[in-house]
């Protein structure tokens, strides 16, 4: 289990008999056989987990002590693990346990990697956040705008002649011939955003220049507005 958190109230012997700030009898006899013993089953993703684990044996001064037992199939060397270190690991006998140094450094390593890894992906989403800010800002500024009484017309304007530009831009290129041009798909993709089709169908597209089917998209845009 991750050990985060818990275990942090863990006291030898049990909880006092004798009210606040007493001692319950049987912590010596824990302490005497070397008090709380950590026993970890694999290594963490990350260092400072580990380290919180082994810190709830021998807290305030009380003996303990931890030991963790991994294996090279857990989950942080098959994903994560030291691949140079290959050879070394196939030649060595399945039974014959490997020198705690020399499998800590490999496991330190790995751990150090992935947490580099997990790094990176949070600098990816606090970008990802970043981007998400600003779209928010622009949005309330004109809430704000249209509560303020402010007319936005003007803006307005401009998003419907970017959005048929970047439309007839993408399905009907200049560097495709006519006959080529995905007109249908256009009017799909603009009736999904606008009623277009209360104004106008596919076959309204056909045969026109790449300009006329821009104005005639954007004067029934405007018109719908």
């Amino acid at each position: 289990t991750n050990m985060a958190g818990r275990g942090v109230d863990i006291i030898l012997g049990g909880m006092p008999t004798g009210g606040a700030g007493g001692r319950n009898p049987e912590a010596e006899d824990v302490a005497r056989v070397g008090g709380l013993c950590i026993l970890g089953s694999e290594r963490h993703e990350s260092r400072r987990i580990d380290n919180q684990l082994r810190g709830r044996a021998g807290r305030q001064g009380d003996p303990g002590a931890s030991k963790f037992f991994v294996s090279l199939e857990d989950e942080l060397w098959r994903v994560f693990g030291d691949k140079s270190q290959s050879p070394l690991l196939s030649s060595w006998q399945e039974e014959m346990a490997m020198p705690s140094k020399l499998l800590s450094k490999m496991i330190e390593r790995t751990q150090k990697k992935m947490e580099e890894h997990y790094f990176e992906i949070r600098k990816h989403v606090l970008k990802y956040d970043d981007v998400m800010n600003v779209q928010r800002e622009v949005i309330y500024g004109q809430r704000r705008q249209i509560l303020e009484g402010v007319d936005l017309k003007q803006t307005i304007t401009e998003y419907l002649q970017k959005t048929v530009t970047d439309a007839v831009d993408t399905y009907c290129p200049e560097s495709l011939s006519p006959a080529e041009w995905d007109t249908d798909t256009m009017y799909e993709y603009l009736n999904e955003i606008f009623p277009l089709s209360v104004y106008a169908r596919t076959s309204d597209l056909k045969g026109k220049k790449r300009e006329e089917a821009g104005d005639f998209l954007l004067a029934i845009l405007e018109r719908t507005y």
